[in-house]
């Protein structure tokens, strides 16, 4: 017995590092003292010599005898993930319950002998007893606890161990059966030690479920381990090998490798072996130890170096694009340049060929009779380069889509009349208009009053007053008022004509009139502003 009880007890402790499950640790550990008290008791009993003694200790091996098929079964329920459900809470509640009730009623057994009826007065009265109906309920309760136990391991079992479940289930319904030969009397069941055969029994049932996976081991945590699909290993603290997989591959520079990361190291840490580059390491600390993960990645070396490759392909091919469209940009800006002095070139080119017939005709002017006359021709000069340097700012701006506002008609408008008044010829200008004006409509306005102002060279004492104003909405009109002295009926004169010719050209809406000493000019154009 004393062989026995230590037995029980180094099964006790290595059910509590075996189990994985917390709560059925407990209940293992939990039955194993329940065995080793009963085995406690069983020695007491046929040591004393006390009658009163050993029918407390016979009543007490009730105790474990109704208590472990309730744990058991409570057991089943936690690895059958039941253990949630109301019903099954409120079953095994009422079945501890009516175990414990059980139990303390056969301790009173000598009040009542509802268990076992005896004389306790006669010598032979551990023999000569019979059963009595408590005895009978706590036999029943005790099948169906056992019964439920394998038949809900079975239930819980996957297909591939419900074999084993059934072999659980052979045990119990042997240990039943020893039951049934023991309340018969039978010779075989009486002349043995029931104690140590109902422990040896329900023992080897619970050993069996754990090494199989009826119930949650380690073990079976291992044999999952193993077979994952992984070159991985489970590492002590010192760095030594506990558990690894089927496809863990021996790395002999671990050896070397390993010390750095351990203790004192990073909780995650990823290396390499310099010699086989194709293979990472992945070392993850752990409660008690580390994993460590070996990764091929000789198909993500391939491919980073097919990538590197397609890299400096695609960094030779940008090279060459910058390239291509630095040089299509400079030839782009040269077009446009080369468009921007032909479209200058156009605007100005009678106005440049003027000036070159001015200059000649100044060129014959040298007499002191023609002074006064080559003058004129020189002005007249000045005043079409002023038109020049203008009018090329004006088509770079309609070039660029530039508005002209208010501000900057005003200076335009204003430097135009400062020309005129350098030159002898009184002007005045007014600007009102609420919105800017486009660079195009610009550019034809101001064509339309150079050409009427620069008329006024053929007038005596001239005097020019400009004003630009909104007409309606989206458009806008320039007037344009000369004043001259001498009586000819301007209508009808040369120049007069020849300003009408020009504002033909346009293409714009003008009204001319002319009246004695007077000519006046309206133009129309549309305003070309933009949605803003």
């Amino acid at each position: 017995m004393v062989i026995s009880v230590l037995a029980l007890t180094f099964w006790g402790v290595s059910l509590y590092y075996r189990c994985s499950d917390k709560i059925i640790r407990r209940r293992l550990v939990t039955i194993a003292s329940l065995f080793i008290a009963w085995l406690v008791l069983v020695m007491v009993k046929y040591e004393s010599d006390s009658p009163s003694v050993a029918r407390l200790c016979w009543y007490a091996f009730y105790i474990p005898l109704l208590l472990t098929p309730a744990l058991c079964l409570s057991m089943a329920f936690r690895a059958a993930a039941l253990d949630r459900l109301v019903a099954v809470r409120i079953v095994k509640a009422a079945l501890f319950a009516a175990s414990t009730v059980i139990a303390l009623f056969i301790l009173a057994n000598d009040t009542h002998h509802l268990a076992f009826v005896f004389d306790a007065t006669e010598a032979g009265w551990n023999s000569s007893y019979t059963y009595g109906p408590l005895y009978w309920l706590a036999s029943s309760l005790i099948i169906v606890m056992f019964l439920s136990f394998a038949a809900v391991l079975a239930f819980a079992g996957r297909k591939r161990i419900r074999r084993i479940a059934l072999l659980v289930a052979v045990f119990v319904f042997v240990g039943l059966a020893y039951h049934a030969l023991y309340v018969l009397r039978h010779t075989f069941a009486v002349g043995s030690n029931f104690s140590l055969t109902y422990i040896v029994l329900i023992s080897l049932a619970l050993e069996l479920c754990l090494d199989f996976g009826l119930l949650p081991s380690f073990i079976m945590y291992e044999k999952a381990f193993s077979g994952l699909p992984l070159d991985a290993r489970i590492l002590s603290r010192k760095g030594r090998t506990i558990y690894e997989t089927a496809r863990s591959k021996p790395a002999p520079a671990l050896d070397a490798l390993l010390p750095a990361y351990l203790e004192g190291g990073p909780d995650e840490a990823v290396f390499r072996d310099e010699d086989d580059p194709d293979k990472a390491f992945h070392l993850k600390r752990l409660s008690g130890g580390y994993v460590l993960l070996a990764e091929d990645v000789s198909e993500i070396n391939r491919s980073r170096t097919r990538l590197e490759r397609i890299h400096t392909s695609l960094i030779r091919q940008n090279e060459v694009l910058k390239r291509e469209r630095n040089l299509k940009e400079s030839l782009h800006q040269s077009e446009r340049e080369r468009e921007l002095l032909e479209s200058i070139d156009a605007s100005l080119r009678d106005t440049v060929e003027s000036i070159g017939a001015l200059l000649d005709q100044a060129e014959t002017m040298k007499t002191s009779e023609s002074q006064e006359e080559r003058r004129k021709v020189l002005t007249m000069v000045r005043m079409l380069v002023a038109y020049c340097k203008r009018k090329g700012g004006l088509v770079l701006a309609e070039r660029d889509g530039d508005d002209f506002g208010i501000e900057r008609l005003r200076v335009i408008m204003n430097e135009t009349a400062g020309d005129l008044r350098s030159v002898g010829i009184e002007c005045a200008a007014l600007v009102e208009t609420e919105a800017p004006l486009s660079a195009a409509t610009m550019n034809t306005l101001y064509d339309c009053f150079y050409d009427f102002v620069i008329k006024a060279f053929f007038c005596e004492n001239p005097v020019v007053m400009l004003f630009l104003t909104d007409r309606s909405e989206g458009s806008v009109e320039l007037r344009a008022l000369l004043e001259f002295d001498g009586g000819e009926d301007a209508t009808h004169s040369e120049w007069c004509a020849e300003l009408r010719r020009t504002l033909d050209q346009r293409n714009v809406a003008y009204r001319l009139t002319a009246d004695e000493g007077a000519v006046k000019l309206a133009v129309i154009a549309e305003s070309g502003r933009s949605a803003s």
